[in-house]
């Protein structure tokens, strides 16, 4: 788990969603990938019915949909191919499926880990779901990882401009943690300013 939640990207920057262009902010475009999940309910049909894992080669891991390949290509895309598949024993059958996106939530929130969030899922509630930043979690300053692009963002005010950017799949949030200036730079100078003088004294003695 540590592995996972620990930024690698191609790149490092910051800005705003125009400027930056950010990969797969549209729904539209939104892709599911190896690792994460779809949940599946039929109408009247427990057997089809469940919450499956995405294979290693895009199929769903479940000896019924073995054969159906929804990674790879638009979440409706894999939707309507699974409407397919279930045409064969069904007459129209009544479907909802719900993909669920592997995403790592880490840094100074209080239960890092990995979830598995729908696509509606934005920034700041993929934080809420991670139990929210800790006291010394600074939700101005959250670094997000994306298809290569690594960049920092500010979720502080509800307002935001990235506090609604939905989730993607193999997202990494990472919120970042506040300063502490009297621990980090006033308890050590004022360590060597003691030392120092206790230098000085023992000299002069």
């Amino acid at each position: 788990m540590l592995a996972l939640l620990t930024l690698t990207s191609a790149c490092a920057s910051s800005g705003s969603l125009s400027t930056l262009n950010f990969a797969a902010t549209d729904a539209s475009t939104a892709m599911l990938r190896p690792g994460d999940k779809v949940q599946i309910t039929v109408w009247r049909q427990p057997d089809y019915s469940g919450e499956f894992a995405v294979a290693a080669d895009s199929t769903i891991s479940h000896p019924l949909y073995q054969d159906v390949k929804v990674a790879g290509v638009p979440v409706a895309v894999a939707e309507q191919r699974i409407r397919t598949f279930l045409a064969r024993y069904e007459t129209n059958p009544q479907v909802v499926v719900e993909p669920l996106f592997s995403v790592a939530v880490g840094g100074e929130v209080r239960k890092p880990d990995l979830y598995q969030l729908p696509p509606q899922t934005t920034l700041s509630q993929a934080i809420a779901q991670a139990g929210g930043p800790t006291e010394t979690g600074q939700l101005n300053k959250v670094k997000l990882a994306r298809g290569g692009q690594e960049v920092t963002v500010n979720l502080s005010a509800a307002n935001a401009e990235w506090a609604n950017v939905p989730v993607r799949s193999g997202d990494v949030i990472i919120v970042g943690k506040k300063h502490d200036i009297l621990r980090e730079y006033i308890g050590p100078f004022a360590s060597m300013v003691a030392a120092a003088a206790s230098v000085v004294y023992a000299i002069r003695r």
